[in-house]
């Protein structure tokens, strides 16, 4: 009897085949599925979106904040913070049907808003870094990119006080750390969650997933925090409007947003031109300050 066994090369070799189909197998399976939890955020940000906007439009307000945290600037609050849950979604009411959570944390989506509740943002995550250009790849959690929604204007926040304007340099208004309410110290840390950065929101802190590591970034210059601080009808001036546009300008010069699409215009804008001056910032006050302003 001629009886034939497997040598130990031809083991060898089909156990490195196995084991190369195994892993190209898992990357295939592990890119697919964060892919479909990408979508399922996608869906989420839409169902949010449009909740919000009807909302909007019937109580020309924005829904209230779960528990918020409050931020604050010289012992006033520019915005607040926390999730999509259950007070927001209760008064949504026939908007939106169940709680949307993040298909992998579980965890709420961030939701933030001006204390005006005129402007806010939406924050949640990809998987896939490059899920927005559709080109796939297969990405370790530490590659997550926090993404945003938001109709916020990304250059100023508004303080409103009796008859003083007070205005201060804000690229955004979710922070992926809330253990200091101070604004200064935000700015101080570099805490803001900008959008397509390598930062998440601070309700994602349970998670194992990556909130801030933007210490060696610089998203505005701490020395420019305060844009305006006079009386709100001042601020009708053009001399005084300028002013103002030439410290926004240097609040962001220089910054990492400063290739952005809306701080890159504003970086754009020659102070010497007076009147393409006064109307782009005639243009920002009115969509995001008053109207009462040009």
């Amino acid at each position: 009897m001629n009886n034939k066994a497997f040598t130990l090369v031809e083991l060898i070799v089909v156990v490195t085949i196995l084991a190369i189909l195994g892993t190209i197998w898992f990357i295939s399976f592990t890119w697919y599925t964060s892919e479909a939890r990408d979508s399922s955020r996608l869906s989420d940000m839409a169902t949010i979106k449009k909740a919000i906007e009807i909302y909007e439009i019937n109580k020309s307000k924005l829904p209230e904040i779960s528990d918020p945290t409050p931020v604050y600037y010289n012992w006033e609050v520019v915005f607040n913070q926390w999730t999509f849950w259950s007070k927001t979604i209760s008064s949504l009411e026939w908007q939106i049907g169940n709680f949307p959570v993040d298909p992998l944390t579980w965890e709420h989506y961030s939701f933030s808003q001006t204390n005006n509740k005129r402007e806010y943002e939406l924050g949640w995550f990809f998987e896939n870094e490059n899920y927005i250009s559709f080109v796939e790849t297969a990405n370790a959690a530490y590659k997550t990119k926090a993404i945003l929604k938001w109709t916020y204007n990304g250059r100023a926040l508004s303080i409103i006080n009796w008859t003083n304007l007070q205005l201060i340099a804000s690229p955004s208004i979710t922070v992926n750390d809330l253990s200091s309410d101070n604004f200064s110290d935000i700015v101080a840390w570099n805490k803001f969650v900008y959008d397509k950065k390598y930062n998440l929101p601070s309700n994602f802190s349970s998670t194992t997933y990556d909130l801030a590591w933007s210490w060696d970034r610089v998203f505005v210059n701490q020395s420019s925090i305060e844009l305006y601080n006079w009386e709100f009808n001042d601020l009708k001036n053009d001399s005084n409007k300028i002013t103002f546009l030439e410290n926004m300008i240097q609040a962001y010069d220089s910054t990492d947003l400063q290739d952005s699409l809306v701080i890159s215009s504003l970086l754009r804008q020659d102070t010497t031109n007076t009147s393409e001056s006064l109307k782009y910032i005639n243009t920002f006050l009115k969509q995001n300050i008053s109207d009462k302003l040009n």
